[in-house]
């Protein structure tokens, strides 16, 4: 048995600069630039929530694998490791993603009260 990392993906929220800030908040650009040392700022839209932040990370992951496998696959999603219950997003990007075939499965870390 052969067990591997095949890919690895990511995904990037948009960038708010400065002067972007300064706008939707009335704020002087160069109190956020210079006193908030905040150049730039990553800003999730509606459709990013993190459920589906990690299911586009998951499909560039998939996307980018070196190989194909030729039997099951299994997925390893993380989630987080608070010791109190939240709502963990990575079960739903498990369920998303769905793996196939004899043998699939879906290991997943969560936390536990």
């Amino acid at each position: 048995m052969h067990v591997g990392i095949l890919g690895i993906g990511t995904y990037l929220l948009r960038k708010m600069k400065a002067a972007d800030l300064a706008l939707a908040t009335g704020i002087p650009e160069d109190v956020i630039a210079e006193k908030f040392g905040v150049r730039e700022k990553a800003v999730a839209g509606a459709e990013d929530s993190t459920a589906d932040m990690g299911y586009k990370a998951a499909l560039v992951a998939i996307e980018r694998r070196v190989s194909r496998p030729r039997r099951s696959t299994s997925y390893l999603v993380r989630g987080p490791a608070q010791g109190y219950p939240c709502w963990l997003a990575g079960l739903n990007v498990a369920h998303r993603l769905g793996p196939t075939g004899p043998g699939a499965s879906t290991w997943r870390r969560c936390a536990a009260p």
